[in-house]
């Protein structure tokens, strides 16, 4: 029931960067009203299925439909469909701009994780161009194999592994639409302060990160991630994330629904209870690679608007 999955898979393009930051989303099948660089549609269920028996709704955008995993991704709740949609820079998942031709797909996911597993359901569409709107994606195809990382060319502790990328790409400036609030690097002349963020009301976690004395040399260079989670595994999407190019510790840091990078109304409530933050200091810039010389904090149990959270990078990877 539908065609096999193909049996190689690409390695993985570069770098994954900062949470999807507000901006456009009304109008979203409008051509008309959508900011430059985008893709639009529609997701279809076409299958009998379910859609409570799965755990998210992927639709991902690729220039190589071989690709392991995409070069744009959203998320939505299961329970939406048919489900709108606008894939633009704000979802790259790496640093760049949409242009050119794409590859569409979606699936409903039953692990959330971004590699298909047997029973989901997906759909493909493609090529099409950029700034077009009025696509279709009809979940029409069950997957008959489980996808796994060998398949993928990943190793199996790869993070992307565990749900969709830890944290959204971080575009260029110049590929965001107009009024785009900013996406990263500290203020000008403060050097410790994290990227400004229009603040949303909800629970916070704030405190500073620090730089063990042994890397003092690395201090106002590569990129921070501090990261949200809901359990200490390493694989899975953060509840919250943050990026911070270029840092100057000690740093602190204010972490709010602002922060969540999925598109909910409920991002107060993802952020309830008890969760794990940890940061690192990546020399490449990329979310999703931990490189030998890269630092990192411990993993510490926390709760929203408690006291000050003190972090510190004082462990290197081998």
């Amino acid at each position: 029931m539908g065609s096999p999955l193909r049996n190689t898979l690409a390695p993985l393009l570069a770098g994954l960067l900062l949470t999807a930051c507000g901006g456009y989303e009304a109008s979203e099948t409008e051509a008309s009203a959508l900011p430059p660089g985008s893709l639009a549609g529609t997701i279809e269920l076409g299958l009998d299925a379910e859609p409570s028996e799965f755990a998210s709704l992927f639709v991902m955008a690729r220039r190589d439909p071989s690709s392991a995993l995409p070069d744009l991704l959203r998320k939505f709740p299961v329970d939406a469909l048919p489900q709108s949609f606008v894939l633009d820079a704000r979802h790259l998942l790496r640093a760049g701009k949409v242009s050119g031709t794409w590859h569409l797909s979606a699936r409903l996911d039953a692990d959330g994780e971004l590699l298909p597993s047997r029973d989901d359901v997906e759909a493909h569409l493609g090529p099409v161009d950029t700034d077009t709107s009025g696509h279709v994606l009809r979940l029409d195809t069950l997957v008959t194999r489980t996808v796994t990382p060998d398949d993928a060319g990943l190793p199996s502790n790869h993070p992307a592994l565990g749900g969709p990328a830890e944290i959204a790409a971080a575009p260029d400036a110049s590929a965001l639409p107009g009024g785009h609030p900013p996406v990263g690097g500290a203020p000008s002349g403060h050097e410790s302060a994290a990227p400004a963020v229009p603040r949303e009301a909800g629970p916070r976690f704030v405190g500073h990160v620090e730089l063990g004395q042994d890397f003092a040399a690395k201090n106002g260079s590569g990129t921070l991630f501090l990261m949200l989670k809901s359990s200490t595994a390493a694989r899975g999407m953060p509840r919250a994330a943050m990026r911070i190019d270029n840092p100057r510790f000690p740093l602190e840091f204010d972490i709010g629904p602002e922060h969540v990078p999925l598109q909910v109304e409920n991002k107060a409530d993802l952020l309830a209870g008890t969760l794990y933050l940890s940061a690192r200091l990546d020399a490449d810039g990329n979310a999703l690679s931990k490189d030998s010389g890269d630092l990192e904090s411990d993993v510490l149990e926390v709760q929203a608007d408690q006291d000050p959270i003190h972090l510190a990078l004082d462990r290197s990877l081998p």
